[in-house]
């Protein structure tokens, strides 16, 4: 008597957002010795790795802001919470930078010689897109972009905790 239910990646990423969030406003909440950083700064860590979902607008503005004032999108692990905050003194740790975006494009594989017209692509292959951590998008005065077909510098940011990445890296 059961459906088959289908489980669409949205649903699973909102899931994944959820049990990261419910996780980490335990901590939040327990947090009483913790410096420095504002609850908004600390909810980052709460917010980037599903997205900034719907409720996180105060902690997205709280990253924009650290951002241009020169800090790191994100504080650091022990302004939001103490060894006591955590079971088993955990700790946590985020990677951010810059990343070059490549949007999916096409690449010849073969190609034929068609007489005095030289050569033409006779099949072509389909890249998909990627996302190039450590690096930006560069154009040099000829028009060539570093890396190859990238058409965007983005930044990102990944969240891990006791070394396990948590959800989706978030790029803006």
């Amino acid at each position: 008597m059961f459906r088959n239910i289908e489980v669409s990646r949205r649903g699973i990423r909102n899931a994944l957002a959820l049990s990261v969030t419910f996780s980490l406003i335990i901590l939040l909440s327990q947090a009483n010795e913790a410096v420095a950083a504002s609850e908004n700064e600390c909810a980052i860590w709460l917010c980037a790795p599903g997205g900034f979902p719907n409720g996180c607008e105060p902690p997205h503005a709280a990253m924009m802001s650290r951002i241009k004032r020169d800090k790191s999108p994100i504080p650091d692990w022990n302004e939001c919470f103490s060894s006591k905050d955590v079971p088993g003194g955990g700790s946590g740790s985020a990677d951010y930078g810059p990343v070059a975006y490549i949007p999916e494009h096409q690449v010849c594989v073969r190609w034929k010689s068609w007489g005095s017209d030289g050569e033409r692509c006779v099949e072509h292959k389909t890249i998909p897109e990627e996302y190039r951590k450590g690096t930006r998008c560069r154009t040099n005065r000829d028009g060539e972009r570093t890396p190859a077909h990238c058409t965007k510098s983005l930044n990102y940011i990944d969240v891990f905790i006791d070394g396990k990445k948590q959800g989706e890296t978030y790029y803006y």
